[in-house]
């Protein structure tokens, strides 16, 4: 079953001009500029010049350490991850190389880079509503009718709707892919953004056989870094290594030692999960007190807020239009009186979040 509508849907919904409430895309914190600026005069002054030739493996050996001490809590041994350039190109990989049987099933609003690569591979999918809402039971269900041969999932702070996978639905989804032989990819593009504690187990975790995990560098600091991970198997750890040598034959030295230097400096990540967690505490106690508005879910990180509005008149929904522009998802119900939004917190600072607020209020009420 192919989902055309998805992808046509999808295209409209485009990055966000920066500043503006709905941008998809990360802060850039000065510290991280000058990060970047330290990193690359020293590199002429020190006459480093290994940053600028080809791949330096204990370059790429140091960044897999760093990221599975301060991300992964070093949960998963070093065999099993791989740098790679960036959350997509992780993606693209994987199709590429792995023989999973088709449907994929994903859930309904989803990252629109995966219907690009859908659309590429010729990729035969089944969407899932209300995904984070599901029983168990009733996930079990959707498998059953549907023997995909591959779920794709983002299981913390989803992009659009901000939502995450709960535990009991975690432990089903393991318990599945090995009793209906599915593969699962996570992508944890979002998980390290957490405003919890605590973080719950990952799906690779819970089912390390049928599951691969793809990370990324891009929202937690900069896309610019183009830098991810994957954590797999070693034996298609390896596969994914040649491929990706013989594709894009080296890492730029000189981007892989300024991620390095930013996971040394732990306060950074902790300064920039505090700007979000300040936006996403006065969004969604702005619109817990408008009457036509609901915040759908319990964000617990990243920077996404999924906003159902309703009863809205035609010159409300212009106007929001025009405030929101890209930030409109198509109805959950087409032709009815609910929309959703989503917001996204990630490149407006606080001050244009306060004038976007007011201007909303003065639209909806």
């Amino acid at each position: 079953m192919k989902s055309d509508s998805n992808l046509k849907l999808w295209r409209r919904f485009q990055v966000n001009s920066r500043g503006v409430l709905g941008s998809s895309l990360p802060t850039i914190d000065s510290s991280y500029k000058r990060v970047a600026l330290i990193v690359a005069i020293s590199s002429f002054f020190k006459k480093q010049t290994r940053l600028f030739s080809y791949q330096q493996s204990q370059l790429t050996n140091s960044l897999k350490k760093r990221i599975n001490q301060t991300l992964l809590k070093e949960r998963v041994s070093l065999n099993e991850m791989l740098i790679v350039q960036g959350g997509q190109s992780a993606l693209f990989n994987l199709f590429f190389l792995m023989q999973a049987r088709q449907p994929f099933l994903i859930e309904r609003y989803n990252y629109v880079g995966l219907f690009h690569l859908f659309e590429v591979f010729n990729i035969d999918y089944v969407v899932v509503p209300n995904l984070y809402q599901l029983k168990p039971s009733q996930i079990e269900n959707l498998i059953k009718e549907h023997q995909p041969g591959l779920f794709y999932l983002q299981p913390d702070n989803a992009n659009p709707t901000g939502m995450s996978l709960n535990l009991s639905q975690r432990k089903k989804l393991a318990e599945l892919s090995d009793k209906y032989k599915f593969k699962i990819i996570e992508d944890q593009a979002y998980r390290y953004l957490t405003l919890k504690q605590d973080l719950l187990p990952s799906l690779y975790e819970l089912a390390p056989v049928n599951t691969i995990t793809v990370g990324s560098l891009s929202k937690i600091f900069y896309p610019a870094l183009r830098i991810g991970w994957i954590t797999a198997n070693p034996d298609l750890i390896k596969k994914i290594d040649f491929f990706q040598e013989v594709r894009n034959l080296s890492h730029s030295n000189l981007l892989l030692d300024m991620a390095l230097v930013l996971l040394n400096r732990q306060q950074l990540l902790a300064k920039h999960i505090g700007l979000y967690q300040r936006r996403m505490a006065r969004t969604t106690a702005f619109f817990a007190n408008c009457s036509n508005s609901e915040v759908v879910g319990q964000p617990a990180g990243g920077y996404f807020i999924w906003l159902k509005m309703v009863n809205l008149d035609i010159n409300q929904r212009k106007q929001l239009a025009q405030l929101l522009p890209h930030s409109k998802i198509f109805d959950y119900e087409p032709g009815g009186e609910v929309e959703y939004y989503r917001l996204g917190l990630g490149q407006i600072n606080d001050d244009k979040l306060e004038f976007s607020l007011k201007e909303v209020r003065s639209i909806i009420g």
